[in-house]
């Protein structure tokens, strides 16, 4: 006879769907054939699927211990940390288990879950053990720090098949009990390069059969985390930053890896002198974050999950604007009453982690149409909290992260931004997209990066008519083709008007504006924006520093629409104010909604 179970698919280890590491999690009662699991996890296709049983007569949301198994598509495996966290996600958050801590029994003993603070997971894990490899007559950096002992014959090649020849090695650190190899390379490694990585894992299962290495991370404690990339949504840096690859069990790269951080966590604790440690696992496109606590010998995890948003993202994509967003009421289900809101933007194709005129237009709608009777709102999102008022004269004020700026050294040529911001060489890729947006006859004056956003900022010739900036035509096909690697996820093409009455930069009261700009973002699904609050995070500041004004106004020029925005600065937030109008008003119908 044919039962039915429930099943979840939930990202670990981040805030953000579609981030972090998927598992599955299937609740059935009573422990079936090793064949069972792995049909079932062969189906699922993900890294892990989890499996837990509760032990006793306590059904899923009375029991406070459980068995639990993690299968990958071809094996078992002994621990998994992801899927522990989504197995918890599930108990606690879609079953209402009524503990307020559970303990699973697994192949790594006892593993311990308790509720954490805003809804995340803790666990508590083992630390594994730690020894520094040797190869042949290198001088080894770990000697007196770890004990040590010379590296197989066929490890470096290994190595070769996964490191970069371009990436330097510092050192190799080994995990006899997880089968784990820790490749620690250049501090000055950025997050783009990290990213950039391949491996060849037909070469390394060539080369090695997994009974001496199950997994290998590489690994870095960044020099300098704001100009390589490796800040959170909050601005607060990451202690390390890995990636971490496994075929030999059926796993090309793992996007959020528990484990791995059980033998990283340690060996970063040593180097650092630091008990307690924030990590990035930068998998491409997705990357996931983790709080780490070293404790009596165990490692204890701290980290966020969610579920699959193929709710949000089918209203997204019905709707088909560049972004819709949802605000959910915090400790209330009033919207009239309430001031404070989660808040989430999704475009047609995928989530954004900020979006400023969604947020303007949320913030609208609250106020002038649902008549909220509060004077200020705040909006927990992906990038923090969002503050909104309102001024006198009707319109919204928000306040957003101010972004990190660095200029972009091109190959042969003079940056004219030296000394003024910090700059890195330009990828290969970089100039191709740029000619495939700036028209031959416009000259470019300078390129910025800001690394959190992912945002390009072109400053072109300040000479530059309004009919010239709106007749820029982009080639959307070429840019998708030439691979970024996730480096970009969006670019603005900006300048500060010589004679802006001339040149047409003057708004309906001819009052001028300090800077006009046009923004593209294909790579979300977004050809170009017509008015976009985030990219004024990147430019407001950089015009700032460059015009030595703490207040601007800008133009976004989308032809036949446009954007205005008023800029002020103030202890690293940007201050944007803008007006809004509402031209739609309705309802949407959902089929059966997932509410959670």
């Amino acid at each position: 006879m044919v039962k039915n179970y429930p099943s979840f698919i939930v990202d670990a280890f981040t805030t953000q769907s579609f981030a972090g590491n998927p598992a599955a999690v299937c609740l059935i009662p009573q422990k079936l054939q090793d064949e069972e699991y792995l049909k079932i996890s062969s189906e699922f296709n993900l890294s892990e699927t989890a499996f837990p049983v509760p032990i006793g007569p306590l059904d899923f949301k009375q029991s406070s211990q459980f068995s639990l198994r993690w299968f990958t598509p071809k094996t078992e495996v002994p621990l998994c940390g992801h899927a522990t966290l989504a197995t918890s996600h599930v108990l606690f958050n879609e079953i209402g288990n009524v503990n307020e801590e559970i303990k699973f029994d697994t192949q790594s003993g006892v593993l311990i879950v308790k509720r954490g603070d805003l809804g995340n997971v803790e666990m508590d894990f083992p630390e594994y053990d730690l020894t520094s490899m040797k190869f042949n007559d290198t001088p080894n950096p770990l000697h007196g720090i770890l004990s040590e002992f010379e590296a197989p014959s066929f490890l470096l090649n290994v190595i070769k098949c996964a490191v970069p020849a371009e990436m330097s090695i510092e050192s190799v650190v080994y995990s006899s009990k997880s089968k784990k190899l820790i490749i620690v390379v250049d501090p000055e490694t950025t997050k783009f390069e990290l990213e950039s990585v391949k491996i060849d894992s037909s070469k390394m299962l060539e080369l090695h059969d997994g009974s001496f290495v199950r997994g290998l991370a590489i690994t870095f404690c960044p020099s300098n985390p704001s100009s390589q990339g490796f800040k959170d949504p909050s601005n607060e840096p990451y202690d390390y930053v890995c990636r971490y690859f496994a075929p030999w069990v059926g796993i090309d790269e793992d996007p959020a890896t528990g484990s791995a951080q059980c033998v990283m966590g340690p060996f970063w604790s040593i180097m650092l002198g630091k008990h307690e440690l924030y990590a990035l696992q930068a998998f491409p496109g997705r990357g996931a974050q983790f709080r780490i606590k070293l404790r009596d010998d165990r490692v204890v995890l701290n980290g966020p999950s969610n579920k699959k948003d193929e709710e949000y993202l089918k209203i997204a994509s019905e709707l088909n604007v560049s972004e819709t967003a949802f605000p959910v009421p915090i400790g209330t289900s009033d919207y009239k009453t309430c001031s404070q809101f989660s808040l989430r933007w999704f475009t047609p194709t995928s989530e954004v982690p900020l979006c400023g005129h969604a947020t303007l237009a949320t913030s609208h709608v609250l106020f002038n149409e649902i008549g909220n009777s509060n004077k200020e709102l705040k909006f927990e999102t992906q990038t923090g909290i969002l503050v909104v008022r309102r001024d006198e004269s009707g319109n919204v004020e928000l306040n957003l992260p101010e972004y990190d700026l660095t200029s972009i050294k091109f190959h042969h040529t003079t940056n004219p931004l030296h000394g003024i911001f910090s700059e890195f060489k330009a990828p290969h890729f970089l100039f191709d997209i740029v000619k495939c947006i700036v028209p031959t006859e416009m000259t470019i004056e300078a390129c910025v990066y800001a690394a959190k956003p992912r945002v390009l900022v072109v400053v072109v010739d300040p000479l530059t008519t309004k009919f010239e900036l709106e007749a820029v035509k982009i080639d959307v096909a070429k840019i998708l083709q030439i691979q970024n690697n996730g480096f970009l996820q969006g670019i603005a093409l900006t300048l500060r008007p010589k004679n802006a009455l001339i040149q047409g930069f003057t708004d309906s009261s001819d009052e001028p504006f300090d800077y006009a700009c046009r923004y593209f973002a294909p790579w979300v699904g977004i050809n170009e924006d017509p008015a976009t609050g985030h990219a004024q995070c990147a430019m407001g500041p950089f015009w700032s520093k460059i015009t030595g004004k703490r207040e601007l106004y800008a133009l976004q020029a989308f032809p036949t629409r446009g954007g205005l925005f008023r800029l002020k600065f103030q202890d690293g937030r940007v201050i944007l104010n803008g007006p809004s109008v509402t031209v739609l008003r309705g309802e949407i119908t959902l089929d059966e909604p997932t509410f959670y």
